[in-house]
């Protein structure tokens, strides 16, 4: 560990993962409650949950620190109230993800939000921002899928499950936008062949 690492641990500026003790025996699991439900006594969370966890924790703590900062420099009001939105539905999830790192006495990372300056500047146009967004929600979504890979509690398959549909839905939300103000360029598709039979008739 470096010098510089040592001093940010010290000053509290470190974001170090959550992490566990290392196993001294192999272990066999012996009775199917392991699976867990989603009401009544759970097991501890598996380092591999814990791990996927810290890492939604991280990538959310990231993006609604980003959005904080575009709600308050776009231009358009509709797209300030858009990454508010998107503020909110982060924050909403380190919350939640964290309540499942504390119930087991883990540790977790700190937030960045504090960060942000006032600012009304706005360092990059209102089309950038909503690139970017775009581009924050489609990692959120591929981190999830990881995440319901790896989790065999099934109240953190709910979870994540159920934070797949809400940022599809946002992410939907900010296609939207883009269309509309004519800034969505097509990605490459498929030839529609029925188009092509149809064009001389």
């Amino acid at each position: 560990m470096t010098c510089n690492t040592e001093v940010m641990q010290e000053k509290g500026l470190f974001i170090r993962a959550p992490y566990i003790s290392y196993p001294d025996k192999v272990e066999f699991v012996t009775d199917k409650k392991f699976l867990g439900g989603l009401v009544g006594h759970r097991r501890p969370l598996l380092g591999i949950e814990i791990a996927h966890l810290g890492v939604n924790i991280e990538v959310a703590n990231v993006a609604k620190t980003i959005l904080l900062g575009f709600s308050q420099v776009a231009q358009s009001k509709k797209i300030s109230d858009y990454f508010k939105d998107g503020y909110e539905l982060g924050k909403k999830m380190v919350e939640d993800f964290m309540i499942k790192l504390k119930e087991d006495d883990n540790s977790y990372p700190s937030t960045w939000d504090s960060t942000v300056t006032n600012s009304k500047d706005a360092p990059f146009s209102d089309k950038l921002m909503l690139f970017h967004t775009n581009a924050q929600s489609a990692i959120g979504l591929g981190d999830f899928g990881l995440a319901i890979a790896a989790s065999l509690r099934k109240d953190l398959t709910v979870n994540y499950e159920g934070y797949i549909l809400r940022i599809g839905a946002y992410a939907v939300e900010g296609a939207k936008i883009l269309i509309d103000h004519g800034w969505f360029e097509k990605p490459p598709q498929s030839i529609d062949r029925e188009a092509l039979r149809n064009q001389n008739k």
